[in-house]
């Protein structure tokens, strides 16, 4: 239940904007002023089984990636500042067998943080 209600606290707002679950394991959700990308990392989803990940079409503003385990409701397991105009970062040191998701932090917040 909590995993489900931080996802469903992270995602509102939002819709899908790519899908792809079974080939690369990858999906996009936009809306609400930022981005999230949603990667499984697992042999039977993804055709680049991998400790790395790289994100592409950053959106102009944001300043930070919380990046998130199956577990997102303990925090991030890392953040990532993004300089001015950076639109894709690579993300290291993720579990395999394990689903990730990233999520694009704007300048400002509405609740200041």
């Amino acid at each position: 239940a909590r995993t489900y209600a931080f996802v469903a606290e992270q995602t509102a707002g939002m819709e899908f904007a790519t899908l792809d679950p079974f080939n690369t394991g990858e999906w996009t959700l936009t809306g609400n002023g930022k981005k999230i990308w949603v990667w499984t990392n697992m042999r039977s989803y993804t055709n680049h089984l991998n400790s790395a990940w790289t994100i592409n079409g950053i959106p102009s503003g944001t300043t930070q990636l919380r990046v998130y385990g199956w577990d997102g409701f303990n925090g991030p397991r890392q953040t990532i500042n993004v300089a001015a105009g950076q639109t894709s970062a690579t993300i290291s040191g993720l579990a395999e067998n394990e689903t990730h998701m990233v999520v694009s932090v704007p300048g400002a917040l509405p609740n200041g943080t």
